[in-house]
């Protein structure tokens, strides 16, 4: 995902819909994040949509695995990659990257009419 570049720069393969990117770069540069802690961030955040599938809201039961990834990378992967950065990217917390896109998903106004009325 990362490389180093002669000349002390760093190229970094930001994978995710492009309107997420600014929000990204923006947790990189505020967590002074280096190449190997963003790596490790976009693996968490795919682990932590895996665990979100199941137990994902109620409304979205009908959604495959692959229906429901896309779904959250299309509406919620950048917030997801920039809390896997406050959390220093600690696995143990997955289940606080888990409840964020939960509620994500929950309060996207796009889909509200498809939640139930909880």
């Amino acid at each position: 995902m990362s490389s180093n570049i002669p000349g002390g720069f760093i190229a970094l393969r930001i994978p995710g819909p492009a309107h997420h990117h600014p929000v990204i770069v923006g947790a990189i540069i505020d967590h002074l994040a280096g190449p190997s802690a963003v790596d490790a961030a976009f693996v968490l955040v795919d682990h932590a949509i895996t665990a979100a599938w199941m137990v994902r809201p109620t409304s979205l039961l009908s959604l495959t695995f692959s229906q429901f990834n896309d779904l959250v990378v299309n509406r919620c992967y950048g917030e997801a990659v920039r809390l896997a950065l406050v959390v220093d990217v600690d696995f143990d917390r997955i289940d606080e990257i888990c409840a964020a896109i939960r509620v994500a998903l929950r309060a996207d106004t796009d889909l509200l009419g498809r939640q139930p009325s909880e």
